[in-house]
């Protein structure tokens, strides 16, 4: 079960300009291992039976069509994936927002899926 919150590193050789920098801190600057380490690269390699993920997205058209291009790989590669747009919030609300009592744009969404997920757990 993997959830990602407002993330846009699908693909990090490709990643947007805002988090190029963080990426390259960790990672370098090689295209080739940039694409490699990317998770869809490791998807269409690999494909993804089992896999769930529940992609938070906000901000921006193309943030948003980033987000839904990787949704679309994992279900197309045998996974399920969802989508959740909180454009409504800013990256800084989502991370601050997700848990805290009588929020009810994000955290239901997130407990939802992961009870699902999981099986009913908890």
């Amino acid at each position: 079960c993997v959830v990602s919150l407002d993330g846009v590193g699908y693909r990090l050789d490709g990643t947007a300009m805002v988090s190029r920098s963080v990426v390259a801190s960790v990672l370098g600057s090689d295209r080739a291992l940039l694409e490699s380490a990317s998770p869809a690269t490791q998807i269409e390699r690999h494909g993804s039976p089992g896999s769930y993920f529940l992609v938070v997205s906000r901000g921006s058209d193309g943030n948003k069509s980033v987000a839904n291009e990787f949704v679309d790989l994992v279900n197309a590669k045998g996974g399920t994936a969802e989508f959740a747009d909180v454009s409504d919030y800013g990256h800084n609300e989502v991370n601050a927002l997700l848990g805290v009592p009588d929020e009810t744009r994000l955290t239901p969404v997130v407990t939802d899926f992961l009870r699902r997920c999981l099986g009913g757990v908890g």
